[in-house]
């Protein structure tokens, strides 16, 4: 063994002082010998030291990307956990509901369950649209139709006992700024219209509008003139072939009939002049179609623009009524068998039904 052996270190050699790169393997074959850079080379211990920190920046690195995921992730849940504390705790996104109903997915208390009992929440629902119905149907009656029914024959043949009208509102609005911007007109002569009753506001009538404000009115032989000139009305029906000098001479008729209220015959003496009639300002002067048969502007007075509501716009239910005689026939009925007075009665409803004029705009 030679001085340069013994500075290789004892750890390469081996039993028998050989160097351990030369001690043959398990099959007869000798090792490579180790690379010819020294392991104590600065160089070499530089270049690991240099990886190892390399190996580390990258490990840690990976740990700091995890650990900013993890945090990212608890922060999410979190917020969401928050939010949805604060929907469930909110007063005001409780009230968030269409009919009752919430928007989305179900929503209670902190727990998560609904608000109070279902037979609550239920009937809560049906009075919601209770209300709902109830606020279009009075829309609708206030602004725009409404129904009547005609109870005497003063518009006949126009319109008769039984029929079921609607009435437009929309077609005479009432005075002010707001008619130039919704669709409102004046009314014309020859117009039907649907009014209060001056005498007593509770009650509404339908009569066909004759004289405008500021026309001179009077009646000859039943004959209407307006401003000295006949007017054409093949609508007039006149069923009474006895002469009233009141009805038909109207207003230098005899003012003595138990038809004029007391209040008209007093205004109506400063409103005659030369034999006519002077519709004033504002109000207009009203007559039935069955002429002999009406009780309007000749008995009671002129009509105020205010009191007008509108015009009758279709028919949709028409039915005559029961005549005495049909009416004693199922009172008789009526003492023998419960059941045929139904049966009657129903025959009767059926055979009374003007077919033709239900669903018919009216004219």
């Amino acid at each position: 063994m030679n001085e340069d052996d013994l500075r290789q270190g004892p750890d390469e050699f081996d039993g028998e002082g050989k160097p351990a790169s030369q001690v043959p393997e398990a099959d007869g074959s000798v090792a490579a010998p180790p690379s010819s850079v020294p392991e104590h080379d600065p160089a070499v211990r530089e270049y690991d030291a240099a990886e190892r920190k390399s190996d580390a920046a990258l490990r840690e690195s990976d740990a700091a990307e995890r650990e900013s995921a993890a945090a990212g992730r608890a922060l999410d849940d979190d917020a969401v956990r928050e939010l949805t504390a604060e929907v469930k705790d909110s007063p005001k996104l409780r009230r968030a509901t269409l009919f009752g109903k919430p928007f989305g997915k179900p929503f209670g208390n902190a727990s998560g369950k609904p608000f109070g009992r279902p037979w609550i929440r239920n009937l809560t629902t049906q009075a919601q649209f209770v209300l709902l119905a109830m606020t279009i149907a009075l829309f609708i009656i206030t602004f725009v139709v409404q129904a009547f029914r005609i109870p005497s024959g003063s518009m006949e043949d126009t319109l008769l006992v039984g029929d079921y009208l609607l009435v437009d509102k929309t077609r005479f609005g009432p005075a002010g700024w707001w008619q130039s911007i919704l669709p409102y007109r004046g009314i014309h002569r020859g117009e039907i219209v649907v009014f209060r009753h001056p005498v007593d506001p509770a009650e509404h009538f339908v009569k066909r509008v004759i004289g405008l404000p500021g026309d001179r009115v009077r009646l000859w032989h039943s004959r209407v003139y307006i401003n000295g000139k006949a007017l054409t009305e093949p609508y007039v029906v006149f069923k009474e072939h006895y002469h009233d000098e009141f009805r038909d001479e109207f207003p230098r008729g005899n003012w003595i009939n138990e038809n004029v209220s007391v209040e008209w015959r007093a205004q109506s003496q400063s409103l005659v002049r030369n034999g006519e009639l002077m519709v004033p300002p504002g109000c207009y002067f009203v007559l039935g179609d069955n002429r002999d048969q009406s009780l309007d502007s000749r008995y009671w007075g002129f009509v105020p623009r205010e009191s007008i509501i509108g015009r009758p716009l279709l028919i949709y239910f028409s039915m005559a009524g029961m005549s005495e005689d049909d009416e004693g026939d199922v009172a008789r009925a009526a003492a023998d068998d419960k059941l045929l007075t139904l049966r009657a009665r129903i025959s009767h409803a059926l055979g009374d039904l003007r077919w033709r004029r239900i669903l018919r705009l009216a004219p």
